[in-house]
């Protein structure tokens, strides 16, 4: 499994969470393809995704950093893992490696 950060968006990363993001929510529709450009563009949020050895997307993570008056937070949001890949610590690995 590998670790990477997002920085610009593409067909591959698009597709990913057309899939990815109803196995989170029934609630919300995975981001359209703007809407997916604006997320990788947007300073405030680090978008990280998780390889599988053969090089899919099983897994991400989305960082929210901000200000407040007494200094930067952050927080960890959507944290998505493919159902066949669950189990084995990818959630865990998106969020040690911010």
């Amino acid at each position: 499994m590998q670790i990477e950060l997002v920085s610009q968006s593409n067909d591959e990363l698009y597709e990913a969470f057309q899939r990815l993001v109803p196995q989170l929510t029934n609630n919300n529709p995975p981001p359209s393809l703007n809407g997916w450009t604006a997320l990788v563009r947007d300073p405030s949020s680090v978008l990280m995704v998780a390889r599988s050895d053969h090089g899919e997307i099983i897994g991400a993570l989305t960082l929210t950093v901000y200000r407040v008056p007494t200094g930067i937070r952050s927080i960890i949001e959507d944290v998505i893992v493919d159902n066949s890949a669950r189990g084995q610590g990818i959630g865990e690995a998106l969020k040690t490696r911010h």
